[in-house]
């Protein structure tokens, strides 16, 4: 019983805020007798002096999610899930703007996860994919089916493989965001739907760049000068064009700016996703993550997200195989 819970921690009392509860979901949880994996999860309430106690006593995170068999066509404009929240309910995204920075070790699952963003993308009927794959790993279950002669298009549009190929792909979506930014037909066509964001659509389709391990890219110990040059470009892509329907998925062995070329990555990504991080991790890349560890996300594939800095919360991503 969450009142009984609050009760018998005396969290309320003294001006206590909601902030503090948080700080104190694992004491909560601990009291409550709950199983490994089911905590307690705390939100802000619908007053300063209130607060929503979300109790788990089943782990769905703990439970491998396929993919959904179910993949109807869609909008890049539409929200889409990529896994399942601790109630079991989808956790839903939109990358219509929306740049995501996803970080996790080898093993974490963040392959998969990669796989489901790209699953997401080519279900949608106005969004062209581009892809830096420097190992190769990413690219291949999505062009296998295509270069079979079994399908009549390839799910990446695009796809690159070495330092040169992802110069000339990003050299292109910049001329594209350069030409949408500054053709009268295009601010015509953003009056006449009053809005400030270019409306894509099957003839004028989103661009999102998908770059795979970008550490190779924007590692601050890198010293190639075609990776270089390729990492300014992505950035670029990045910063300046959102509105203009060009968008950047990165993923990243490490969240901290040795590893993204800078804090700029995180700052200008308004969908964060880590998977199975290390604690001082967690703080270092959410605001609010008071009560958090990396206990809540044991799971591979279990991963902390957040939007637009919001308080993370933990989820399980799909499970996206091969076939």
């Amino acid at each position: 019983d969450a009142r009984q819970l609050l009760q018998d921690s005396d969290l309320l009392g003294g001006g206590k805020t909601w902030e503090d509860v948080a700080t104190c979901a694992k004491n909560l949880a601990s009291k409550a007798r709950l199983g490994h994996g089911c905590g307690i999860n705390v939100k802000l309430g619908n007053g300063a002096d209130l607060v929503i106690l979300e109790i788990r006593t089943h782990n769905p995170l703990a439970d491998e999610v396929p993919y959904p068999e179910d993949c109807p066509l869609r909008s890049a404009n539409d929200d889409y899930d990529i896994g399942v929240r601790p109630d079991s309910s989808t956790y839903m995204v939109n990358t219509r703007e929306n740049s995501v920075l996803i970080g996790g070790p080898k093993g974490s699952g963040k392959t998969t996860l990669t796989y489901s963003f790209l699953g997401r993308l080519a279900e949608m009927t106005d969004q062209i994919t581009c892809v830096i794959d420097l190992k190769g790993d990413v690219i291949e279950p999505f062009v296998r089916p295509y270069l079979e002669h079994r399908v009549s298009h390839p799910a990446i549009d695009w796809p690159a493989r070495t330092a040169a190929q992802g110069i000339r792909m990003c050299e292109a979506l910049i001329r594209v965001g350069k030409a949408r930014a500054s053709a009268p037909e295009y601010a015509r066509l953003k009056r006449e739907n009053n809005t400030n964001l270019l409306p894509v659509s099957s003839a004028l389709p989103q661009f999102t760049l998908v770059i795979d391990e970008g550490k190779g890219i924007t590692g601050t110990n890198v010293t190639d000068r075609e990776l270089m040059r390729l990492a300014q470009l992505i950035e670029t892509v990045r910063e300046m064009y959102r509105g203009q329907g060009l968008n950047v998925i990165f993923t990243c062995l490490r969240t901290i700016a040795t590893a993204l070329g800078g804090t700029d990555a995180r700052v200008q990504s308004a969908i964060l996703l880590l998977l199975k991080p290390k604690d001082e991790e967690i703080f270092n890349t959410f605001d609010n993550a008071s009560g958090f560890s990396a206990a809540d996300t044991p799971n591979k594939g279990n991963a902390f997200a957040a939007e637009d800095s919001q308080r993370p919360e933990p989820i399980g991503t799909y499970n996206f195989l091969p076939q």
